[in-house]
């Protein structure tokens, strides 16, 4: 039966560090947006915003692997059970479930 982490279990149980990526990507979306919005659209100020679209762009990519590998130590370690739902963050007009995914986590493991 999957229990939810206590503070003594914390140190039995090896700490999982998947979620990291689908939190830059939570941090990344307002970013670029922002920095998007805010900057003239010049070859300049696309260096700026480049390296930020690209680092979305790979984590995005690769967003379906770090769900899946968290996933499996989230339903270790809590009661939750990640929706699949949350592969889809893969499609751009779905990166918003980044939001959800971690802030779910938190709810559940308390983590980030």
């Amino acid at each position: 039966m999957n229990q939810v982490v206590e503070e003594g279990d914390e140190a039995d149980t090896p700490r999982s560090q998947w979620w990291i990526p689908i939190g830059i990507l939570v941090v990344n979306i307002p970013v670029l947006a922002i920095v998007s919005i805010a900057t003239p659209p010049d070859a300049f100020y696309s260096l700026i915003s480049a390296p930020f679209a690209l680092l979305g762009f790979a984590i995005t990519l690769l967003s379906p692997i770090f769900v899946h590998l968290d996933k499996q130590y989230v339903e270790s370690v809590s009661t939750w059970e990640p929706s699949g739902w949350y592969y889809w963050m893969i499609l751009p007009p779905l990166t918003f479930l980044s939001v959800v995914y971690i802030y779910q986590r938190h709810k559940y493991v308390g983590v980030p």
